[in-house]
């Protein structure tokens, strides 16, 4: 299985001004889309997503959690609170979903957490 690419998530992080959040002491689990998912918004939800740097800002740090929570772990919360403020909700359906979205990577460590890649670009 090929790694996916996630640098439009990562330029979304940096446009969106949360390098500190990334990039800090952590820990912090983040579920990341793949470019295939930005890929796969209409053209007016792209377009909005990058109008707003406030906005962004909010729809990135909906994608991360507070704590180093591996797939197990996360399966066993079932409900999550982002950094947005907001709720994830997990689900095991053919795989493991986190609010409609797939998870099609898991526990990828990266140096001050972990990151799950997701199929959807999640929104508040």
């Amino acid at each position: 299985m090929q790694k996916s690419d996630y640098s439009l998530f990562a330029m979304a992080v940096r446009q969106g001004g949360l390098e500190t959040v990334t990039g800090g002491t952590g820990p912090v689990t983040i579920f990341a889309p793949d470019n295939e998912a930005f890929e796969k918004l209409d053209s007016a939800d792209r377009k909005r997503l990058f109008a707003s740097k406030r906005w962004l800002a909010r729809v990135v740090s909906y994608h991360m959690v507070a704590g180093y929570l591996s797939i197990g772990k996360i399966m066993e919360l079932r409900r999550l609170e982002t950094l947005e403020g907001g709720k994830l909700d997990v689900y095991p359906c053919d795989g493991i979903s986190v609010n409609k979205a797939m998870v099609i990577e898991a526990d990828i460590e990266c140096r001050n957490g972990l990151v799950h890649g997701i199929d959807s670009v999640l929104f508040p």
